[in-house]
């Protein structure tokens, strides 16, 4: 391993504690159970000589990195079903649009008629209830 692959690695490894320490804050369960799966996924890769894969396993703790920063959320029990969430700036909000009940929605596909004339789940269901033996 070259000493640039060395220090992204050792960087990345260090970055993942801390993104761990952040999303987990206070939940030592949670950091406990983080911290032995991160030591035990570098360690598994710790003699990986191949470049390629060794850049796949550096992609894969990015990735890691990154979905820990922005789709967990702590939530903690403040009351009798109240929760406070812990959002970080990180965290990836979607746009939450108002629902239009007047809106114009598709047939759900469970009602549609299966692809290129194949019969529908439901459709099946029903010849198996009522089959009509050939006279």
């Amino acid at each position: 391993m070259s000493a640039v692959t060395r220090h992204r690695v050792l960087k990345l490894f260090r970055q993942l504690h801390k993104t761990k320490c952040a999303v987990f804050q206070d939940d030592d369960f949670a950091l406990g159970e983080t911290r032995s799966r991160i030591n035990e996924e570098f360690k598994k890769g710790k003699d990986e000589t191949d470049p390629e894969k060794i850049e796949e396993l550096i992609k894969t703790a990015e990735d890691v990195d990154m979905l820990l920063r922005k789709t967990v959320i702590q939530a903690k029990l403040v009351g009798e079903n109240r929760y406070r969430l812990k959002i970080t700036k990180d965290t990836y909000l979607e746009d939450n649009y108002p629902f239009d009940p007047n809106a114009d929605l598709p047939e759900p596909l469970s009602k549609r008629k299966g692809k290129r004339g194949r019969k529908t789940c439901e459709e099946i269901h029903k010849e198996l209830e009522d089959p009509k033996l050939p006279s």
